[in-house]
This record gives structure tokens, sequence and C-alpha cells, in this order.
């Protein structure tokens, strides 16, 4: 049950009403986190604006990919749930996310990726040289390590929202496997 209200399309006013419009247009749907983060305007821009900034290098499968996996870390139902649907529309079978969740992949580039953005989180971005060394050596850009950690803070972001609010989950949900860490 949620701990919050939540602003719904048909009650918001002003700049949320812009902002819950907007992604009613572009996702065909408003999910209750959103609704939530409506509460303060600010606080839905910022993570609309950010959400936006970051799909231009990663791929989005990658991209969902990261946030399940962190969402796992974080034992973020709604957001595992979210993501886990996401991420099977992107085309990752069970498997392969039963693998993410764990940072684990059947490919080598990606499986890097999952086990930095891991340690990025576990370690709250407090990594060894050996960590840094390896995605890179994995064949990810500099410019692209720099984007898995925003990835891994964009997911964080809104896995301690939705821990924090308790939005209800209108996605299949999914349990969150019982040895995050």
């Amino acid at each position: 049950m949620a701990r919050i209200d939540q602003v719904t399309p048909e009650q918001a006013t002003g700049r949320a009403k812009q902002l819950l419009d907007a992604v009613q247009n572009q996702r065909g749907m408003t999910p209750n986190i959103l609704q939530v983060m409506a509460l303060s305007p600010n606080v839905l821009d910022a993570y609309l604006k950010f959400t936006g900034a970051l799909g231009q290098t990663l791929s989005p499968r990658l991209r969902e990919q990261i946030a399940v996996l962190v969402a796992q870390l974080n034992n973020c139902g709604y957001c595992l749930a979210a993501h886990t649907a996401a991420a099977k529309r992107a085309g990752i079978d069970e498997s392969e996310l039963q693998a993410n969740y764990q940072a684990d992949s059947g490919d080598a580039k990606t499986k890097a990726a999952l086990q930095f953005a891991r340690i990025v989180t576990l370690e709250r971005g407090q990594i060894r040289e050996d960590d840094l060394r390896a995605v890179l050596l994995a064949g990810y850009s500099e410019q692209e390590v720099l984007e898995i950690i925003a990835h891994v803070a964009l997911s964080v972001f809104t896995n301690y929202i939705s821990n924090t609010t308790k939005p209800d989950v209108e996605f299949p949900p999914v349990r969150p496997l019982a040895a995050a860490s």
C-alpha cells in the first residue's frame, strides 16, 4: 500500500499536469511512481530530463539490464517489476534476465558492464582501479563508463523514491532474489 499520495493525471494542475501529460503522450501510460514524483514537479522534471539525457549512448537493452540489476541490489520491488517488463519489451528473455539480476549475462561485454554497475552500486562509487580497468578492457569507452555510472545513479534515485513511498505496482510483480548483495 502506498505510503504517500500520488497526483493522478486527472487531478494534476499546472506544471505537474504538463509533465504528466507529456509522459502519457510519450509512453501511453503514466506509471504510479511518476505520479508520486508529480507531488514535486521539480522531482518529476529532474527525473524526466535525466532519463532523456541518458537515452543516447547505451542501448535500451543495456539500460534496462542495469536498471533491473540495481533494483535487485536495492530490493526495490516496484522498479524491479517495471524494468523487468521493459526489459522483456526490449527482447531480453527470462534466462538472461535471471542472470542480469545477479550481474551476469550470456554476453561477455554486457556482463562486464553489469559487474561494474554492481560494484558502483554496492561500493557507492568507491571502486578500485582494477574495477574501472576491467570495464574499459571489456570494450566500453570512458564516455560509456560515465553513462553506466549515471544509469546506476538514476536507478538509485528511483529505487529510493519507490522504496520510501511504496507506490502500488501496476506491472507484473517480480520477487527480488533473496541474496541481493
